[in-house]
């Protein structure tokens, strides 16, 4: 037996396994993650993500369909209130275009290009030929 901490009420329990993180079956659902990363509670016999239920229980009031709960410094899991920021959908949206350009200049070869939108993160150069010649020198300034 190993004796840990809960992750979610941070009691200790004697563990049978390394990996076991939680006291209890209801401690363990009770701070699952959805598959975009945000922690999940249970309300009421109803599961909701933890920065909605904290911000409604802060605003005193239910959020609209129409409001989003943005989280300030990126991190998902971080829901104190001082990260969190109500906004509507379009200023949300407006955010984070402006953190993920629509247009970007070609780092090979200075050309403005648009990315496909689920590459605006990560997509550097305009075309394949570009990819290349910026991978092969890449791997040059490495080499040296």
């Amino acid at each position: 037996m190993i004796l840990k901490r809960c992750e979610t009420c941070g009691s200790e329990f004697q563990a049978e396994r390394q990996r076991n993180r939680f006291c209890s079956k209801p401690c363990q659902h009770q701070g699952s993650m959805t598959r975009n990363g945000y922690r999940q509670i249970k309300i009421d016999q109803r599961r909701t993500t933890e920065h909605r239920a904290m911000m409604e229980r802060h605003l005193g009031r239910k959020l609209k369909k129409s409001e989003h709960v943005h989280h300030r410094n990126g991190d998902k899991r971080d829901n104190r209130l001082e990260n969190l920021e109500v906004m509507t959908v379009q200023e949300h949206t407006r955010l984070h275009r402006t953190k993920h350009p629509e247009w970007k200049a070609c780092e090979c070869c200075g050309v403005m290009f648009r990315p496909e939108v689920r590459q605006r993160a990560r997509q550097k150069t305009c075309s394949k030929a570009c990819r290349y010649q910026l991978s092969a020198a890449t791997a040059r300034r490495r080499a040296s």
